[in-house]
């Protein structure tokens, strides 16, 4: 059977649950065997023991193995392999190893993850019903594999701001999509905090990784504003839905997410219509009594925004909206939480997450000063002050957005509520989409999903991001770069500035270009990639990539490429040797700038096929 499209199976024992009538050994000898059936040309292995099995958290399991003399037959069975007839070899262990967090994913059985056309597969029908192999495969390194986080409220970041009114609100929105990939976050809803909203909503269609609009006002209390202005506020619908469409118009295809204080008169009428047109209404920005909270959530409404701040404080006589996670109805409500340790007290995190720990959604409700340094800085019409991992609106002490990253916000909520790693993982994966209603999509990686998903360390550190079962091409080329860098002892780090929007990673070529600076530091195997300057990629995917990491001034640039990919493909004797078809936009000035597009050929790698040869080989 043919491969349909490159992709991505990471080799790695994942059990999630072991199956009580079966032991970890033997469901780790049937999941080797199964795996090496596939490997025409290659001997069975025999494993020996597991250890380090632990069931209560996903997974962390570890099987040795060792070779055995038999070559791979479907002749041969299980209980022959097993048997003196296959005795092993004294190479060394192979050890497979690797955690997947995710307490709602757990089968009882060992199984992949398999990423295809960007999709998540079922590895039971390709692998052993249609005898699929895999285009890439490799072992994650014990990393954790998690979904790509979600973020249904969010202004702006990196000196983007979603709140002005930007004409070019689109490049706006794909540049903010790039720049999160860093923080692990894959798809999110933009928050407008704007006048001009009917522009606004027609000027994203098509946007990376925008979910929907999330429209936090106009229709809030003024009274629990917080950073928003009050002239921009209505009081009210006055005229039922004409009201709303009067300020958002009457194509709503775009928004996904509609912020309303439920005590402004006649928002049960709008409730109920936009629940049916299927957009979710969040309550927020409220001064409302418990009652009237609970009136909108039978209603329709399904989300509480950013709880305990811009919201009536709670009293034992009426805990206003933060009475619904205790009422009969919580277990219909999601509710938005910016975990950053100030907006909210890491108390009142763990009292909202014992109270109703399945409706938890990490948000950033973050501002245009995310990732930027401390000093003033301007959000739409209003300035506002960052100091460390606070922002607020300039010469006040009101809260005016966050300034942390979603990923901060997970391990921020590990940190204060002592939860599992896949409890913090859940509430910015799981349930954000399960509020949007596209957890089939997204947030979980369960078959036919979309690829979208993160490595990370124990620690909750972003390693890695990828989009459709693709890598992060910026997250490659910091890598490729530092790499380099590490051959060169007597020279200085260099620094990815940027790459270019063009640059691609594909399914059978790559044509990337990367800018670079050099630093002050000297190379030195002590300086490591932090989630602060470039990111340590534990888990290596054989893309057919193509970046020359050095060029040298006396040297042709292409044929200084061709020797970099050969001598690159040496090292994967597994694979086929790749073909340099050109290079373009070499610029030395800067440290490195440089495009390069390759074909793979169908030549298998070879140390006795020399590089002159690879004239001759066909793409």
């Amino acid at each position: 059977m043919s491969v349909l499209a490159a992709f991505i199976l990471f080799f790695m024992a994942v059990m999630p649950e072991i199956n009580a009538d079966s032991s970890a050994l033997e469901e780790a000898k049937r999941y080797i065997y199964d795996s090496d059936l596939k490997k025409e040309g290659e001997h069975f292995r025999k494993v020996l023991s597991v250890r380090d099995v632990d069931t209560s958290d996903g997974l962390s399991l570890t099987l040795e193995a060792l070779p055995t003399t038999c070559p791979v037959s479907s002749d041969m069975s299980m209980e022959e392999v097993y048997s003196d007839a296959c005795p092993t070899t004294t190479e060394q262990y192979e050890e497979i190893e690797c955690q997947l967090k995710l307490d709602h994913s757990k089968t009882g059985q060992i199984e992949y993850f398999l990423g295809m056309n960007g999709l998540v597969v079922d590895p039971q029908r390709h692998f052993y019903n249609d005898k699929t192999e895999a285009n890439y495969v490799f072992d994650c390194e014990n990393l954790i594999l998690a979904p790509g986080f979600i973020d249904i409220q969010i202004n702006g970041g990196f000196g983007i701001n979603l709140s002005g009114n930007c004409e070019d609100m689109a490049l706006q929105l794909n540049r903010l999509a790039k720049a999160l990939l860093a923080n692990g976050v894959t798809a999110f809803c933009p928050t407008l905090v704007i006048k001009a909203y009917r522009m606004n909503v027609f000027e994203i269609n098509d946007a990376a990784a925008v979910l929907g609009l999330h429209l936090e006002g106009p229709f809030i209390n003024k009274e629990k504003r917080g950073a928003h202005l009050s002239e921009y506020l209505m009081d009210g619908f006055p005229e039922g839905i004409k009201s709303f469409e009067n300020v958002f118009g009457t194509d709503l295809r775009n928004v996904r997410i509609v912020t309303i204080a439920p005590e402004l008169p006649n928002s049960m009428e709008v409730i109920k219509w936009l629940t049916n047109l299927g957009i979710k209404v969040s309550l927020g920005h409220s001064e409302a009594s418990l009652a009237c909270s609970l009136e909108a959530v039978r209603a329709g409404a399904t989300g509480i925004t950013h709880l305990f701040n811009a919201m009536k404080a709670f009293h034992h006589r009426d805990p206003g909206l933060l009475g619904v996670l205790a009422s009969n109805e919580k277990n219909r409500v999601f509710y938005g939480f910016i975990a950053d340790g100030v907006h909210s007290d890491p108390v009142a995190l763990r009292i909202a997450h014992q109270v109703h720990p399945a409706g938890l959604m990490l948000i950033t409700d973050a501002v245009s000063a995310m990732g930027l340094p401390d000093g003033e800085h301007q959000l739409g019409d209003s300035k506002l002050t960052v100091k460390g991992h606070k922002a607020v609106i300039s010469g006040t002490n009101t809260l005016a957005g966050s300034v942390t990253s979603l990923d901060s916000c997970v391990r921020r909520m590990k940190q204060f509520t002592s939860c599992e790693a896949h409890v913090a993982l859940n509430c910015a994966t799981l349930h954000p989409s399960q509020f949007l209603d596209i957890s089939d999509q997204m947030g979980s990686l369960v078959y036919n999903s979309i690829a979208d998903f993160i490595l990370l360390d124990d620690d909750l550190n972003i390693k890695a991001t990828y989009i459709k079962g693709k890598k992060d091409v910026l997250q490659y080329a910091k890598q490729t770069i530092y790499q380099s860098d590490l051959k060169k002892s007597d020279q200085k780090f260099r620094k990815v500035v940027s790459v270019d929007s063009s640059s691609a990673i594909g399914e059978d070529s790559v044509s990337i270009t990367i800018h670079a600076k050099e630093t002050t530091c000297a190379v030195s195997k002590k300086n490591h990639l932090t989630t602060n300057t470039m990111s340590v990629l534990a888990a290596l995917v054989f893309f057919f990539m193509a970046v020359i990491s050095e060029i040298n001034a006396d040297s042709d640039a292409l044929k200084e490429a061709k020797s970099y990919i050969y001598s690159s493909d040496l090292q994967k004797p597994d694979g086929n040797f790749r073909k340099v078809i050109s290079v373009s936009k070499v610029d030395r000035s800067d440290g490195l700038s440089m495009a390069m597009d390759v074909l793979p050929t169908s030549c298998p790698v070879s140390s006795k096929m020399r590089a002159p040869y690879l004239t001759n080989m066909k793409k």
